[in-house]
């Protein structure tokens, strides 16, 4: 299968992407990589960036700025959370993607075994709560798809989504046209910043809970866009396609000698990580020995 592995990153998370390249350089087999820095300024990241490729030598590798993707003319003030620019930037990506798929690997994913991008399967589809907060975000997106929800897709007020976690595959001729319909990247960009900005108004004035914000996702609009527009099925093969690692007392949590066959990444999100002691860290890191 023609794949792409596609990556966004920034300054905060070199110490974890260190360890996919180091994944990569023992496990993955010869692959296109796009890599996309999601900063203004990439002088440090250059500095980094030339001091670890070597990770990366047996690869062919493109890496591009921020602003090589983002139009340069469009000002809002929603440029400046970079959560939303990632999302948007996943989409975006597309534009320098030349195989039919590409792969999404977060920051924080590591590959735990021989793998080519290939072997990597979708998410199967997961119950999304109306009640979650989650509902008036992709009701949003499917009125802007003139489309209606329909009773295959929400049954009992919960929502059959892909799990919006990576690994996560696109098809890059779906996401082109995905950025089309909304009239390009510049219209694109203006409509996903601005809807967003105002479903967090909406949201925190009829919701006590003001520390609970909708739940956003590049990943529901690029499948409810298929699914709804496209007519195209892109629910997943299996249950879950990464393993998440996380350890307390120094003790993985998760055994990781019973890692299920299907599963070729693993990951350790930010949360766990600022939760867990270093040596129990450096444990999970140097049982794959990366």
């Amino acid at each position: 299968m023609d794949r792409t592995l596609a990556v966004v990153t920034c300054y905060r998370d070199l110490g974890q992407l260190l360890i996919m390249f180091r994944s990569i350089h023992k496990f993955l087999q010869p692959s296109n990589i796009v890599i996309v820095i999601n900063e203004d300024d990439t002088f440090k990241w250059s500095v980094w960036f030339d001091k670890y490729q070597k990770y990366l030598s047996a690869h062919n590798v493109q890496v591009y700025t921020k602003a090589d993707l983002l139009p340069i003319l469009y000002d809002y003030k929603s440029y400046t959370n970079s959560w939303l620019n990632q999302q948007v930037l996943k989409l975006l990506i597309s534009s320098k993607i030349t195989t039919q798929e590409y792969v999404i690997l977060d920051s924080k994913n590591f590959f735990i075994k021989d793998t080519n991008l290939a072997d990597i399967t979708s998410r199967s589809r997961d119950n999304i709560d109306a009640n979650n907060g989650s509902i008036p975000w992709i009701s949003n997106i499917a009125s802007s798809l003139r489309k209606l929800l329909t009773t295959d897709m929400l049954r009992d007020g919960r929502l059959l989504l892909q799990t919006p976690q990576t690994p996560y595959i696109m098809n890059t001729e779906y996401v082109t046209q995905l950025l089309d319909y909304y009239g390009g990247p510049t219209q694109f960009i203006e409509w996903f910043y601005i809807t967003t900005e105002n479903i967090y108004v909406t949201f925190n004035a009829t919701n006590a809970d003001k520390s609970f914000e909708p739940f956003i996702s590049e990943f529901y609009l690029y499948e409810l866009f298929c699914g709804l527009h496209l007519l195209v099925d892109v629910s997943g093969i299996v249950r879950y396609n990464n393993w998440v690692f996380w350890a307390r007392d120094n003790i993985p949590a998760v055994p990781i000698g019973k890692i299920p066959e299907h599963i070729y990444v693993g990951g350790i999100h930010k949360k766990y990580i600022d939760q867990m002691p270093q040596a129990a860290i450096d444990a999970i890191y140097n049982y794959f020995e990366i």
